[in-house]
């Protein structure tokens, strides 16, 4: 009994490069095989012709075909080599992009009171004026703000006089997008902490000023006020 794929006399059937190779021999029709083995076998047949006739040696269609074997191979490992390529070139780009992006700071403006041992004093009310806290004289004042577009931090008194700045001051700390303001409270009034994006006017009086930075298109930041008694 014979198994599927067995020739009657048990030897082991023919592949397909085979079974074209015997039917051109014999003169028969051919099966189907690939545009570029066909070629190759006709350009390989061709040179034999042109050459001197000799008989070839047994292993004469093994060697064609293995070299036909190893050319397939070299193809596929450099097309799989274009695309490990392409893929880590691709990978490469998406680093450099996460490196380069960087989410916006976030902005944020905080006013605190510190007493003199450094606790924290007051209450902070909120209304229509915004923020609205008390405080001493003696007491201490800090504005920390960060902003993308900072330019400076101002604090006047009683909307006249300009009593601290930053950048520019001593109490000032920073830089950039990122500024501290520290000051003390040295008379009773009412106290504004303005944080100034985009845009400087000169610092004259608070009316003023904020009539100038507006009209260059500054983005303010003037919710803060601190009554000091």
């Amino acid at each position: 009994m014979t198994e599927p794929g067995d020739t009657p006399d048990g030897t082991e059937p023919l592949d397909d490069d085979e079974r074209w190779l015997q039917a051109r021999e014999e003169g028969s029709p051919l099966p189907p095989l690939s545009r570029e083995r066909v070629a190759a076998y006709e350009t390989l047949t061709e040179m034999v012709r042109s050459r001197a006739r000799i008989a070839p040696p047994p292993s004469a269609r093994d060697q064609l075909r293995a070299a036909l074997d190893r050319d397939e191979l070299a193809g596929r490992r450099h097309a799989r080599r274009q695309w490990v390529y392409a893929a880590a070139a691709v990978a490469a780009a998406a680093v450099i992009l996460i490196v380069m992006w960087r989410p916006a700071p976030e902005e944020f403006t905080v006013v605190r009171i510190e007493s003199g041992d450094a606790l924290r004093r007051g209450s902070i009310e909120r209304g229509m004026a915004g923020d609205y806290q008390m405080a001493a004289v003696g007491d201490r004042l800090v504005v920390d703000a960060r902003s993308s577009d900072l330019k400076e931090l101002r604090v006047y008194r009683d909307d006249r006089e300009l009593v601290a700045r930053c950048p520019g001051d001593p109490g000032c700390a920073g830089g950039g997008p990122h500024w501290k303001l520290t000051m003390r409270f040295d008379a009773p009034g009412l106290y504004r902490a303005v944080r100034v994006d985009k845009a400087v006017a000169p610092a004259t009086t608070y009316d003023a000023d904020m009539a100038a930075l507006q009209s260059a298109g500054a983005v303010l930041d003037d919710d803060h006020h601190i009554e000091v008694r």
